[in-house]
């Protein structure tokens, strides 16, 4: 009788866990708005950024952030 108890409760554990949708989808293209803050480094050779990313359509809802370092190479381009 055990043995029977047991077995049912790990096959409705089983088609439980089998009918839990994936609930950590991504999507890969979505739209943000950042407010940034910018820090000069080493007389204008690099630069340090920190910024806050909200929901485009609600601008109180924070959604993540963003952090670098920024460095001028020859010919203006930028390293980050």
């Amino acid at each position: 009788m055990r043995k029977l108890i047991v077995t049912s409760v790990v096959a409705a554990l089983g088609i439980a866990l089998l009918a839990i949708p994936a609930s950590a989808s991504f999507d890969h293209h979505f739209r943000v708005f950042e407010k940034a803050r910018f820090h000069e480094l080493s007389g204008g050779k690099a630069f340090r950024f920190k910024g806050k990313l909200f929901d485009p359509r609600n601008r109180h809802d924070r959604v993540g952030r963003d952090h670098g370092l920024c460095k001028v190479r020859p010919h203006e381009a930028l390293q980050c």
